[in-house]
């Protein structure tokens, strides 16, 4: 039997370990690759996260704008209502004194009117006796 050749057997397990070596490392890239993919997927994911986050932040601080706008809005409405209230009730209160002054001197006034009246009838009742004693004696 020849003796066998120890170059070629190496080279055939050296290119076999080698095919080994080559299968690890596809095998690492590909999930180096995928990996990879995952994280850029994962960051387009936080970004179109972080896009809604903001939206609804900004969202929120419009409404809460609005909203304080509104509250100054009705503060200054119940603020006014209170002065309008208040002033028509000074109103009312000083027409009513104005009103019960001129009722009082009109009371007064009758008085005043209904006493000379009287004191005109008496004056012609008198006048009247007195020109029917002077026809009366003619």
């Amino acid at each position: 039997m020849p003796p066998k050749k120890k170059g070629k057997g190496k080279g055939k397990g050296k290119g076999k370990k080698k095919g080994k070596k080559d299968d690890a490392t596809l095998e690492l890239e590909d999930k180096y690759k995928r990996t990879m993919d995952e994280i850029e997927a994962l960051k387009d994911h936080l970004a179109i996260r972080k896009e809604y986050t903001r939206r609804a932040q900004s969202a929120s601080h419009q409404v809460q704008e609005r909203m304080s706008k509104a509250e100054t809005m009705l503060q200054e409405h119940v603020s006014d209502q209170k002065s309008i209230n208040a002033d028509m009730t000074r109103q009312y209160k000083t027409m009513q004194t104005e009103m019960g002054l001129k009722i009082h001197h009109l009371e007064a006034e009758l008085i005043r009117t209904r006493t000379h009246l009287d004191m005109t009838k008496e004056e012609l009742k008198s006048t009247q006796e007195e020109l029917k004693s002077y026809t009366g004696g003619m």
